[in-house]
Protein backbone atom coordinates (compact mmCIF):
# COMPACT_ATOMS: atom_id res chain seq x y z
CA UNK A 1 0.00 0.00 0.00
CA UNK A 2 1.04 3.20 -0.89
CA UNK A 3 0.95 6.08 1.92
CA UNK A 4 -0.56 9.34 1.46
CA UNK A 5 1.03 11.91 1.44
CA UNK A 6 4.44 10.22 -0.12
CA UNK A 7 5.61 10.51 -4.11
CA UNK A 8 4.46 7.97 -6.41
CA UNK A 9 5.07 7.55 -9.80
CA UNK A 10 3.99 5.29 -12.41
CA UNK A 11 6.41 2.78 -13.68
CA UNK A 12 4.98 3.00 -17.28
CA UNK A 13 4.86 6.97 -18.22
CA UNK A 14 7.19 8.63 -15.72
CA UNK A 15 4.57 10.62 -14.26
CA UNK A 16 4.92 11.49 -10.73
CA UNK A 17 3.62 13.52 -8.36
CA UNK A 18 2.06 13.45 -4.05
CA UNK A 19 -0.48 10.96 -3.33
CA UNK A 20 -3.32 12.68 -1.89
CA UNK A 21 -5.89 10.20 -2.30
CA UNK A 22 -6.80 6.63 -2.16
CA UNK A 23 -10.03 4.60 -3.31
CA UNK A 24 -11.06 0.81 -2.80
CA UNK A 25 -14.23 0.03 -4.89
CA UNK A 26 -16.26 -3.03 -4.07
CA UNK A 27 -14.71 -5.24 -7.00
CA UNK A 28 -11.38 -4.98 -5.01
CA UNK A 29 -9.76 -2.52 -7.76
CA UNK A 30 -7.31 0.41 -5.53
CA UNK A 31 -6.78 4.08 -7.13
CA UNK A 32 -4.41 6.57 -6.32
CA UNK A 33 -5.04 10.17 -6.97
CA UNK A 34 -1.71 12.15 -8.33
CA UNK A 35 -1.03 15.34 -7.80
CA UNK A 36 1.53 16.21 -10.25
CA UNK A 37 4.38 18.36 -8.70
CA UNK A 38 4.40 20.45 -11.13
CA UNK A 39 2.45 24.03 -11.16
CA UNK A 40 0.70 25.35 -14.42
CA UNK A 41 0.92 28.99 -15.04
CA UNK A 42 1.94 28.75 -11.31
CA UNK A 43 -1.63 27.12 -9.74
CA UNK A 44 -1.86 23.16 -8.99
CA UNK A 45 -2.93 21.11 -11.58
CA UNK A 46 -5.89 18.86 -11.66
CA UNK A 47 -5.93 15.34 -9.70
CA UNK A 48 -4.90 12.31 -12.36
CA UNK A 49 -6.02 8.90 -10.97
CA UNK A 50 -3.96 5.72 -11.72
CA UNK A 51 -4.47 1.77 -10.85
CA UNK A 52 -2.43 0.60 -8.00
CA UNK A 53 -0.43 -1.71 -9.60
CA UNK A 54 1.27 0.63 -11.95
CA UNK A 55 2.97 3.05 -9.06
CA UNK A 56 5.25 2.58 -7.18
CA UNK A 57 6.24 4.96 -4.12
CA UNK A 58 9.51 6.91 -4.32
CA UNK A 59 9.62 8.51 -1.17
CA UNK A 60 7.82 8.61 1.73
CA UNK A 61 5.65 11.55 3.65
CA UNK A 62 8.48 12.68 5.62
CA UNK A 63 10.99 13.01 2.40
CA UNK A 64 7.85 14.41 0.19
CA UNK A 65 7.58 17.30 1.50
CA UNK A 66 11.13 18.01 2.63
Amino acid sequence: MIELGSMAKDRFTGFEGFVVARTEHHDGCVRYGILPKELKDGIPQEVVWMESPQLVQTAPPEQALA
